[in-house]
């Protein structure tokens, strides 16, 4: 038997059959691209309901931005109850410390206003540690989940803020497990279909 194609000739069921993988095959492609974006999604986006999102900061003085080599690192908790405790160290400041804060909303390379301080670093310091705790609304909460929050330490030669870090969520073991096993199980499904013999269609 035969059928039309596209441009009205008539082309062998053979022809249409041997077509079939092909068109799988870009289909496969499309798919594993929109699977890749949906993972992307989930690993940034998901945090567990119900329990304690962690939050990581790397600071410098490029995101400041300043000259300064200095440094910094630091982990947030943010639980349910929107309850947040963040701590650190920094080390290499130009000049010496005379405050702390998280600042925002702001992306990253924005300067924003104070939304909390933090209440324990070493003052008068070119190193050492930093800490803090309190709660946030619920639009803060937002802006917090949404990375629009940094943490940013100030000095005596830039009191504006000699280095700066991005708070961004780090993601839970069983987002990722969610994530790939979603693909994984498309994936397979996709590649079944491009090798499946045209027959048994």
């Amino acid at each position: 038997p035969s059928l039309r194609n596209t441009n009205g000739n008539r082309t062998s069921s053979g022809q249409d059959a041997r077509q079939l993988p092909i068109n799988a095959a870009r289909t496969m492609k499309i798919s594993i691209r929109e699977l890749a974006c949906f993972a992307l999604v989930v690993l940034t986006t998901a945090p567990g309901v119900g329990q304690t999102t962690m939050f990581s900061v790397s600071l410098d003085g490029a995101q400041a931005p300043t000259a300064s080599s200095g440094t910094g690192s630091g982990t947030l908790s943010f639980d349910s109850s929107r309850n947040w405790a963040l701590s650190g160290t920094f080390t290499g400041l130009t000049g010496t410390t005379t405050d702390a804060h998280i600042h925002g909303p702001a992306a990253p390379g924005v300067s924003a206003g104070v939304i909390a301080p933090i209440s324990s670093f070493s003052s008068g310091a070119t190193s050492g540690p930093f800490s803090g705790s309190g709660t946030f609304s619920a639009l803060q909460a937002s802006d917090l989940l949404a990375g629009l929050y940094y943490v940013n330490i100030h000095t005596s030669s830039f009191t504006g803020g000699e280095i700066r870090g991005q708070l961004i969520v780090v993601p839970e073991p069983s987002t990722y497990a969610l994530a790939f096993g979603v693909i994984g199980l498309a994936v397979a499904g996709i590649w079944r279909a491009v090798t499946q013999d045209p027959g048994d269609l």
